[in-house]
């Protein structure tokens, strides 16, 4: 995966892909043939997933955004959170030796429930799954993977939330993960409401 992962950003970058040869069309023997049309900021634009510290310091090597999931399988035994701010520091680093800059588009994703969509019941599910997974986080027997926060309540409640965790306050920016069972207008009045309501107050 890295070296394809290499090869797709070397051709983002304009490099030579292939060389053309006497049965190439539209290129004459010995053109050096890209990938067009071209993007100039396509390269900024970009991000890849981290899964751990080792593959945050890798996308950070690559000189691409980080986004940050929602579930990990490992923590080292520390909260989500500060593992999380954990790998958005160890990609700072990485992005900084390779390029001279801290980087850019590390962002934390949160998936809000949307209570309309989801009903009083299921909302209140969701909720105590949350808390029983915080609960079992680094016992034995506990599930491997460790999931991100449920936010939920008034807009006060989930800024407060919010601006307590410390992988976001690690990062630039939030990713809202739309859930993907939902009818569009379900994920655009989750957009809208956090627009509306959250996101100020960020």
């Amino acid at each position: 995966m890295d070296r394809r992962l290499r090869h797709f950003l070397d051709a983002v970058r304009g490099a030579t892909l292939t060389v053309a040869d006497g049965s190439t069309p539209h290129a004459s023997a010995g053109t050096p043939l890209i990938a067009q049309p071209q993007s100039p900021g396509l390269l900024a634009r970009l991000s890849y997933g981290a899964g751990g510290q080792s593959s945050a310091m890798r996308t950070g090597t690559l000189g691409i955004g980080l986004p940050l999931s929602t579930l990990s399988n490992a923590t080292g035994g520390l909260s989500f959170e500060d593992f999380q701010a954990g790998q958005v520091d160890a990609y700072r680093a990485a992005h900084r030796s390779a390029t001279g800059t801290g980087g850019q588009g590390h962002g934390v994703a949160h998936d809000p429930p949307d209570p309309a969509a989801v009903g009083p019941r299921r909302l209140r599910h969701l909720l105590e799954r949350d808390a029983q997974r915080r609960r079992d986080n680094g016992t034995p027997g506990a599930p491997p993977m460790h999931f991100g926060r449920v936010y939920a309540g008034d807009p006060d409640e989930i800024v407060a939330g919010l601006a307590a965790d410390t992988a976001l306050r690690a990062a630039d920016e939030v990713v809202v993960a739309l859930p993907f069972d939902h009818r569009p207008e379900v994920s655009q009045r989750i957009v809208g409401t956090v627009a509306r309501t959250v996101l100020p107050g960020l």
